[in-house]
């Protein structure tokens, strides 16, 4: 019998990291006429409401690491690079899958990444902003 380990903890701590790049010479009045353009970098950087901690308990809670082995995977690991937009009003969009190795945990990731309820959003300037995000998901099969 497979037994299943999502890998969560591991793979969010190490893609949890913001790329940094903004914008040059960037003001305010600049921001307000550019309202289309996605950060990688804030201050302070965005956060999950409760922080690290409460955010990786609601991936471990929603979801479902059973996946892949109801889609008849082998034995192995499957890891989902998963990004995403934060919202200035907190809401996630653009949810996609870098890469899928099959078997459903593409579809799993980005399903509970969509579940997400709202962030505390990205500030520059005073001003809340769209943040760009990316996160790891490994999903583990092992036998028992």
């Amino acid at each position: 019998m497979k037994k299943i380990f999502p890998l969560l903890m591991v793979a969010i701590l190490i893609a949890l990291n913001s790329y940094s790049q903004e914008k040059k010479g960037l003001d305010s009045a600049s921001m307000n006429k550019d309202t289309n353009y996605i950060y990688v970098k804030a201050d302070p950087l965005t956060e999950f409401p409760g922080g690290e901690k409460t955010w990786y308990k609601f991936l471990s809670k929603n979801i479902k690491a059973e996946t892949p082995a109801k889609n008849g995977a082998p034995v192995g690991k499957y890891s989902v690079t998963v990004y995403f937009v934060i919202n200035p009003d907190g809401t996630i969009s653009d949810v996609n899958a870098e890469n899928n190795p099959g078997y459903g945990t593409a579809e799993e990731a980005i399903r509970v990444i969509r579940k997400s309820p709202k962030w505390n959003p990205g500030i520059m300037k005073d001003q809340n902003i769209k943040l760009y995000r990316k996160l790891n998901i490994i999903f583990q099969l092992e036998d028992r």
